[in-house]
């Protein structure tokens, strides 16, 4: 009887404690997740710096539209072809029917070890690896980007993605918590009832 009566006094602390939510991680922690830098050049827009959780091994249009930054391809090369982020340029200095001006366009880059390069392949087709950056700068293509792919950038990625969480996101995260730990604690209670009726059928076993 002692011994049941200790049992579920273990079992419910113990239960309960997993209810309790464990700490998130931060975004472009891990090699997997790529932080990307948006350069507008002289688009008058400011740099924007998102970050790719897990894009490793993705292509980078699904990487860079996967971190909210919108993308828009041309009529004659579709998304190999970047043409405008997040609208710009508008359509009055680019139509988007083909490939860009020679001297405003945007430079796709991918970055490692402190440099950035262009390019080999299409947005559409060019697969991310761990520790790599990707940046899109417009401009003439003369100058790699002036932000380095470093652990700055990274770090910028990383406090971007705390600051620009919409409101509904976190409700929606609030309310995923609370539908969690809503489950665990009546998984407890559960388990909880059973131990107390294993010690009732015991007990009357013994009277009997």
């Amino acid at each position: 009887m002692k011994r049941l009566i200790a049992a579920a006094a273990l079992v419910l602390p113990g239960l309960v404690a997993v209810a309790a939510p464990s700490a998130a991680q931060s975004e472009c922690e891990d090699p997997a997740d790529i932080p990307i830098l948006v350069d507008y050049g002289p688009l008058e827009a400011e740099q924007q710096v998102v970050c790719a959780e897990g894009a490793a091994q993705m292509s980078a249009l699904a990487a860079i539209t996967g971190a909210g930054v919108d993308l828009e391809g041309t009529t004659e090369y579709g998304d190999s072809v970047v043409c405008r982020v997040e609208g710009r340029p508008g359509a009055d200095v680019e139509s988007c029917d083909s490939m860009p001006a020679g001297d405003s366009f945007w430079g796709f880059y991918i970055g490692s070890d402190g440099a950035w390069e262009f390019a080999q392949q299409g947005v559409d087709q060019q697969i991310l690896e761990e520790g790599e950056f990707v940046a899109l700068a417009y401009g003439d293509g003369t100058a790699a980007p002036a932000t380095a792919p470093d652990e700055e950038l990274r770090q910028q990625a990383r406090e971007a993605g705390v600051e620009s969480t919409p409101a509904d996101d976190a409700a929606a995260e609030d309310a995923e918590d609370e539908a969690s730990d809503v489950g665990l604690i009546a998984g407890s209670i559960v388990v909880l009832v059973v131990v107390m009726a294993a010690i009732v059928v015991v007990l009357r076993r013994r009277r009997s």
